[in-house]
């Protein structure tokens, strides 16, 4: 479910919206987060340190990022830019 849901955000954010690129900040503890947007062709760019204090605690959060012509590379898919 949520890898289908994932995929129709990204496919109207890169339709639709002609966004250029997309980027998310995951709890690294999360490990089927992160498995799901590097499945969907999501790169880790960078590993932020005690950056978000969550719960009472300081906790660390990855970016990962994908840009368009990524995400129609790697899904078939000829979507219209502005």
């Amino acid at each position: 479910m949520a890898t289908e849901a994932l995929r129709a955000v990204l496919g109207g954010a890169f339709g639709a919206r002609g966004m250029h690129r997309v980027t998310a900040s995951i709890d690294p503890r999360n490990a089927a987060s992160l498995a799901l947007f590097e499945r969907l062709g999501f790169r880790r760019e960078a590993h932020h340190r005690e950056s978000l204090w969550l719960g009472g605690a300081w906790v660390d959060d990855v970016i990962v990022a994908i840009l368009g012509r990524e995400w129609r590379r790697g899904h078939g898919q000829r979507v219209r830019t502005r």
